[in-house]
């Protein structure tokens, strides 16, 4: 399974290579997001969020993504 399951403005996001996350599931924020994207994204009073229960299947993705998708 290559799918992960993220709530719809992580989704979004994600899919326009606006953050990724790396193969710990700690996330990776575009450095050109404005205060009020990141703000959505991670609110002040959350740490950044990571990604749980990511498996083996998962990494070849998320380096497919990081290298292909995501604007760095």
């Amino acid at each position: 399974m290559n799918g992960l399951l993220l709530v719809a403005h992580w989704d979004a996001a994600f899919d326009c290579g606006l953050v990724t996350f790396a193969d710990d599931g700690t996330p990776l924020l575009w450095h050109q997001l404005s205060f009020s994207a990141r703000a959505l994204l991670v609110p002040a009073t959350d740490v950044h969020p990571r990604l749980t229960k990511l498996r083996a299947a998962h990494l070849p993705y998320l380096g497919y993504h990081r290298q292909r998708v995501w604007r760095p």
